[in-house]
């Protein structure tokens, strides 16, 4: 999350976990950022091999208050 000064990691997927060919549902609280004038949101994907991939779907921001 970008917090108009510096891009801030709310999650980190690490080896093993993901690392299996199975789709797994994450989920992250950004309560910390409700209310924020500019909300930015990005993925990084590090992969150690050209046979490698990362994919992302069906991102949802849901608020629960």
């Amino acid at each position: 999350m970008y917090d108009n000064t510096t891009w801030n990691t709310v999650f980190n997927l690490t080896p093993p976990t993901g690392d299996d060919n199975v789709l797994h549902q994450e989920t992250v609280n950004l309560d910390s950022y409700l209310g924020a004038s500019d909300f930015n949101l990005r993925f990084i994907s590090h992969e150690s091999g050209g046979r490698e991939e990362t994919e992302i779907d069906d991102v949802e921001i849901i608020d629960f208050h």
